[in-house]
């Protein structure tokens, strides 16, 4: 009978999908990152690695934005030869070619900077080690430690949104696999010590 505030961020209904990333990167050390994605919908489009190893993405979805990016790149001569989107996506490899590299050459601070001057929209992709190091996810409790019997803790993703009044919580990280085998097999179903074994040897369980 008591309203209560739901507090939810945006990107945290998209984190909280990421579960298995963030336990590689704190148990295995594996930090996932974005390959290239180009589409055939703008020209040029895409996810570029920038000189010190992060990742960009960078669209040019309309032809002023495009005259922009030319402005950021120094690239004068491709204009007006591609300053509509059809000439663009005609013969997308030389301006692709040429935006992969020009990242590639920079650090993401250069090219944020040559980008918000020019007016060209450019966001960072966070890699697992970027949420891991980001204040606001610390903040909010996205990343917990979660007590886990064979790794001691783990890390997961918070529970999302948050419920002023009946807050979620994570009270484990879950059981081993087979850890319920006796339970279900042998309390349940009634299978003696022998079949149970049988499966066992037999890779079923």
């Amino acid at each position: 009978g008591k309203p209560q505030e739901i507090d939810v961020s945006l990107y945290e209904g998209i984190f909280r999908m990421e579960e298995n990333f963030v336990a590689q990167l704190d148990i295995l050390g594996i930090n996932k990152e974005r390959t290239p994605m180009p589409s055939g919908a703008s020209c040029p489009i895409g996810t570029f690695q920038t000189k010190d190893n992060r990742y960009v993405i960078i669209v040019c979805s309309t032809d002023p934005v495009f005259a922009h990016l030319c402005d950021a790149m120094e690239r004068p001569d491709w204009l007006p030869q591609y300053a509509h989107s059809k000439d663009r996506l005609a013969n997308p490899e030389p301006i692709m070619d040429a935006l992969t590299q020009w990242v590639s050459e920079r650090t993401f601070d250069e090219v944020k900077a040559r980008c918000d001057k020019s007016g060209v929209p450019v966001s960072a992709i966070y890699s697992m080690q970027d949420i891991f190091q980001d204040p606001q996810y610390a903040a909010r409790n996205d990343i917990l430690d979660v007590p886990c019997e064979e790794f001691g803790s783990i890390k997961m993703p918070g529970v999302f949104p948050v419920l002023t009044g009946t807050p979620g919580q994570v009270k484990w990280a879950g059981p081993k696999i087979g850890a319920f085998n006796d339970e279900i097999y042998k309390g349940m179903l009634k299978m003696t010590d022998d079949e149970l074994e049988q499966l066992k040897k037999k890779n079923i369980i």
